[in-house]
Formats: C-alpha cells, structure tokens, sequence
C-alpha cells in the first residue's frame, strides 16, 4: 500500500520521519508513538479505520486562530510546534470508516514542564467547546483542587476573550463559560467540587494526573462519557514521585500499549512519552529535547534549565524535582532531603551559657506518645536575617513578573504566581546576601523509659547511648507512654534561662499540654503540618543550611533525624518533611521547622512596625 502525498507531505509524517530516522533526539516511547502511527497508516484500515488530513487541518487551523496572553508570546497567533502538529495530526486525523467518528476518545501525555501543556489543553478544550459541532457540550478542566482546575479554565477564557468571533457568542463567568446557541458549557472541576453528579461530558482535560491520589475523579468522568458520540479525555501531565497512584498505572498500561513487542492494544487511546532514555545523563545538555521537544521553541527554557541543574547538582531534593519536572523521569519519593555534608557543616558548636536570657522561639512535635516527642528552641541573630532579607528579594521578583503580566487580574495572580515557584526560588538563592550571625538551636528529646532498650535492640537507634549523655538533651521520661508534666518542666526550667516569645505546636496530642502552658502565661500558636504552613518554612530552612547559617552544634539525635527526613512534593513546588516516607524518626527537624517559622515570622512583623508599614 502506497501513502498519499496529502500524507507524506504533511508536517506530522515529517516529524515522524524526523524522529525515526533519528534527525530529531527522542526517548523509545517517543520513537515507538511514532512507529505506532506509521503502522496504522499502512495497516489501520484492515481494523476500521481511515485517516483523514482534512479533519487533522481544520483543527489545526481553527488552533492558529487562537492568541496567546501571556509571557513572550502574548497577543500572537498560536503556531503549533512539529511535536505538538504530529499530535494533533494523529489525533483528529483518524476516524472511523462506519460513521467518520473519531478513533481516539483518550489521550495520555506526558511531557515536562514549560512544554506549554496548559495552553495546548486549553486550544484543544476550546475547539471541543465551540468548533466540534456538539450540541449541548459539557466541558470540563479537572484537577485535585478546583483552584489548580480553574488555571486552564482561564487559559480557555482567556483564548475566547482574544477570539472575537467567539467573545461575542459565549458568556462568561468565574467559574462558567457558556454558548446558548448550542446549550454548550465550560467549568473547571476538582475533587473539592460541590458535586461529580449528572455529568454529560464531551471533553475533559485532566491536569498534573500525578498529583491524583486514586483514580476516582477519572472513573468519575470515564463512566459518564457513554452518552456521547466522540468524547475525549485529554490526560496531560509530568511525572511524579508516587510509582504506585493512578498515573503511573496508566503510563505502565500506555508504554505496553506502545511497545511493538507486546500484545497489548487499544484503538481508542492516543498516547505519548517525552522522556530520556534509561541511564542517559539527566545533566547533558543534548538529551534535553527528549523530555521537551519544544525547548527550541521557547527561548527562556534552556536558560532556565540550566539553572535548574545547577541547582539539582547541589541538593538531592532539587534533583529529585529537576528528573520529575523537568526531564520527564519518574522517582521514588523515598529520597533524601539534606545533604550531609552541608548539614554537618553546620555544627557551629556554641556554649549554650551564651544565650542565657536570650530571645528564642520555640515548637513541640508530640505526634507519638510511646516514642520521639520533640522541643526545639531557635534563637534568632540580632542583626537583619537571611529570611528578611530574602522576603525583600522576593517582593522585587515578584513585582517584576507581576509588571510583565499586566494581563493577570489582581485575584487570578497568587494561582498564576505557582507557574513561578521554582524560578523564584532558583533567583532568591542567586542573591548577594550579607550573612549575619546564624540561628542558633537547641533541641530537646524526650522518650518514655520502657521503649528505649526495645528500640536500641530492635531497630539499632542509639537511644541507650544518648540518655547515658547529658549533651544530648534526650530526656527518659518515667512512664510508658510520653510523660507531657516532665516537657512541661523542661520548658519552664527552659523559660527561667532563656526568653522564650513563642511556643509553635502541633495540635494532634497537645490539647492539655498546651492548655496547661496558656494557663502559665506561655503564647502559644497552632501549627497544622500543611502544605501552606509548612512550606515556606521548610525552603528556608533549606537555604539557611546550604548558607551554613544554621548552628546545631552537632547535636547527634538531630543529626539522626536530619539524615532520615524526606520530603513530600506537592502542587507548584511545595515541598515539606513527610513523617510516613521518611525512613525513622524526624520529630527534631519538624519542631525545628516550626520554631524557625515563628522566628522569622516575628522578624518580619517587628521589622514592618519599626519602619512604619504594618497595616492593620
């Protein structure tokens, strides 16, 4: 059988060429898509199927006439790129022979970050949305959260605002875009939602399907498509840390469905991987391309990446970050957070005697009664921190990208500014800081007397050895569970040497504790271990270590639970310690966290009084 020239003319049989006979760098996932596609355009026919160039250009036509908004590109025409053509052309090209349906209603993608996945989801939702001919189509942006939904949900009304033929037939509101013409809707829609009930979908793009726990919102959306004709849903995503959720299962199921020696197929499912190939240099430049093919496309990418890489170089928890987003590569997330040596050189050995009557601040972990409870005084420097001065810097970036986006409404940047975490924080550790005196900790553990010799003998952890030394600060509390009257003595004896402003505390365990220190005229704040709490925290913990501004003065059971902390990552490059992945005990860290929280907290706040900016 002979390919038509309208075929082999085409852009995306070039890409395909280009790719194959190697022209362009791909991983074998790309390369086997590819080959899937030649395959059918010789041989699909035999199962049903024709391909149509005409129906794959009148989407890509209809694209071209969408606008960027944002970034470099704002205000010019969308021109899609050879990857993105050969997808398009794959997947509005086919079609079924007994009604000129389409073939594909799923899509998996899975392409590192700045690939523009957002916006080619919101092209491809708008089309389904207005030009497929559906009447009564209900579109939808799905995600965990109905905010991280409602980020291509704007990408869609932004496209519609700078369509004119489509601004003036569709309504739109925050959460809604509607066309009463064809009874068609748009919404974003996340786990968080009100409702999943009675839904008709004729398109749903799911965003970052790494970050799902379980597959419910997808079984949710895939058991209501049966009412329609040529549904899609258009997975698109980056890969994780967690090999054992729902995205992972289906990239398994997709690299089978794809590998040409394995007898696993699925005519209905489009899929792609942009990946480096196994044992390939995640820090070689040249094999880049592979995770995203429109790096050349975009010119701030490469800059940015190799930032990145140095970055990742340093840190293991960076690097974690740099394979995941951006080269494409799935992790464990059983992976160390500090690195060692920085921490060790960290000891800055002080005499505690100099802090007497010193301010600090201070936090209790007691998550476990019958193990590690923790409290972690961290005495501040007197002169200006890192942290304030870092909150300068951020204000500075951050107001330099809110000048370059003027197109972002004032309630729609804090979602917008997540896109930017990762260059914000690469930037903040390129500043020239001026190091002042470090923060100076004390750490105080306490574990009840009858689980000490188990656990020395069971699970080899020096507890015997560190309640035999007084430098420790590892307290053998009297009973088998945590004795809280004997931290409670701790603290005040602590109080009677130094000045402590603030007691931070985990609320599971605490109620009575707490109560307790209130009544002794103790401030004490509530801190629940959530992204938003823990996050800002944790970085600047991070940084302070890699600064060498934190002095631990080689306490050994801090350093035992620094060297077991994981962290977990979440949406826009939050990350905090994770009690569950972490291999032992990492209560000292945590209360650490928590108590340098509450110090730079109070820093800033003192510091906006004194120069006259606190509002109230």
């Amino acid at each position: 059988m002979k390919l038509s020239s309208d075929i082999t003319s085409h852009a995306g049989f070039k890409y395909l060429t280009d790719v194959l006979n190697g022209d362009i760098p791909a991983c074998k996932y790309t390369k086997w898509a590819c080959q899937r596609q030649l395959d059918d355009l010789y041989h699909a026919h035999e199962r049903g199927y024709v391909f149509s160039t005409e129906m794959a250009d009148y989407f890509l036509d209809t694209v071209r006439t969408y606008k960027h908004y944002k970034g470099s590109f704002a205000g010019k025409f969308f021109e899609p790129t050879p990857s993105q053509i050969f997808f398009f052309w794959c997947l509005f090209g086919w079609l079924k022979a007994i009604d000129g349906t389409r073939r594909f209603t799923e899509v998996y993608k899975e392409v590192a970050r700045k690939y523009g996945k957002s916006f080619e989801a919101a092209c491809v939702g708008t089309y389904m949305f207005e030009a497929d001919g559906e009447s009564g189509a209900e579109c939808y942006t799905v995600a965990t959260k109905l905010s991280q939904a409602r980020i291509i949900h704007e990408n869609v009304k932004a496209i519609i605002k700078m369509t004119p033929e489509l601004n003036d037939k569709a309504r739109i509101l925050r959460d809604n875009i509607s066309i009463s013409s064809t009874f068609s809707k748009f919404e974003p829609l996340g786990r968080d939602s009100d409702t999943e009930d009675g839904l008709n979908p004729h398109y749903a793009s799911v965003d970052e399907y790494h970050a799902h726990k379980t597959d419910g919102m997808y079984q949710v959306l895939d058991s209501a498509f049966g009412a329609r004709t040529q549904p899609l849903m258009y997975v698109i995503t980056t890969a994780g840390v967690n090999p054992s959720g729902p995205c992972y299962q289906q990239r398994e199921y997709c690299t089978n469905i794809l590998n040409p020696d394995i007898d696993v197929f699925n005519d209905s499912l489009l899929c792609i991987i942009y990946t480096l190939d196994e044992k390939e240099d995640p820090f070689n430049e040249n094999v880049w391309e592979k995770a995203n093919p429109n790096i050349k496309y975009i010119p701030t990418t490469i800059n940015k990446l190799r930032t990145m890489a140095k970055k990742a170089k340093e840190k293991p928890s960076d690097f974690i970050n740099f394979k995941t987003k951006h080269l494409n590569i799935w992790c464990s997330s059983a992976s160390p957070w500090l690195d060692m040596q920085q921490w060790y050189a960290c000891s800055g050995e002080f005499d505690e005697q100099s802090l007497i009557n010193k301010k600090c601040y201070s936090a209790l972990d007691l998550a476990t009664v019958n193990d590690l409870a923790a409290l972690v005084h961290v005495f501040p420097p007197e002169q200006e921190s890192i942290s304030s001065q870092k909150q300068k810097f951020r204000k500075e970036i951050v107001k330099e990208i809110k000048n370059q986006h003027p197109e972002i409404k004032e309630r729609n940047f804090p979602i917008f500014l997540n896109d930017y975490e990762d260059e914000i924080e690469i930037a903040l550790r390129g500043k020239e800081y001026i190091h002042p005196d470090p923060y100076y900790i004390i750490p105080h553990s306490f574990v009840p007397v009858g689980n000490i010799r188990e656990r020395a003998k069971k699970h080899g952890v020096n507890y015997n050895i560190w309640m035999d030394d007084p430098f420790c600060h590892f307290h053998a509390t009297p009973s088998m569970v945590t004795d809280f009257d004997f931290i409670e003595y701790q603290i005040e004896k602590d109080n009677a040497r130094y000045d402590i402003q603030e007691i931070a505390y985990d609320p599971y365990n605490a109620a009575q504790l707490i109560l307790r220190l209130q009544e002794k005229d103790f401030t004490c704040v509530k801190m629940v271990q959530n992204w938003s709490t823990m996050s800002p925290p944790s970085k600047d913990f991070e940084m302070l270590v890699l600064l060498g501004l934190i002095a631990h003065n080689n306490n050994p059971v801090l350093n035992w639970c620094a060297q077991n902390v994981v962290v977990h990552r979440g949406p826009s490059g939050n990350y905090k310690p994770d009690k569950e992945k972490s291999s032992e005990k990492i209560d000292l860290i945590i209360a650490l966290i928590m108590a340098l929280d509450r110090a730079i907290k109070n820093e800033s706040e003192h510091k906006l009084i004194t120069e006259g900016f606190l509002r109230i």
